[in-house]
């Protein structure tokens, strides 16, 4: 199959105008048991969980922050993920943006 040149400037052109997808919170979440997903921040802390459960026929996820307490019920994955991501930035727990910030501003004093 050959294409011609205007097809691969066609579709640079397609690919620049339509927006490309951001970084979501789920691509921090690691599988490490079954249908448990432990969030990991960049330099291998982990921040928080995301198991499934199940309560008769319903399905649904429980998040939790690093110290295991409580984050809230989802019905998704993706948005138990973000959940537990909001709350480590929220937190300003070790290796959290709020965290550095903080750090920083008390070596400045």
């Amino acid at each position: 199959m050959h294409h011609k040149i205007q097809d691969a400037h066609d579709a640079y052109e397609r690919r620049s105008r339509e927006p490309t997808a951001e970084w979501h919170p789920i691509l921090a979440a690691e599988e490490r048991a079954l249908c448990v997903w432990v969030m990991v921040a960049q330099y291998g802390r982990e921040y928080g969980t995301v198991r499934l459960i199940r309560r008769g026929d319903e399905v649904g996820y429980r998040a939790e922050d690093a110290a295991g307490q409580l984050v809230g019920y989802y019905r998704t994955l993706k948005a138990g993920c973000m959940a537990v991501h909001r709350q480590h930035l929220r937190d300003g727990t070790p290796g959290s943006y709020t965290a550095y910030w903080h750090d920083d501003l008390e070596s400045r004093s």
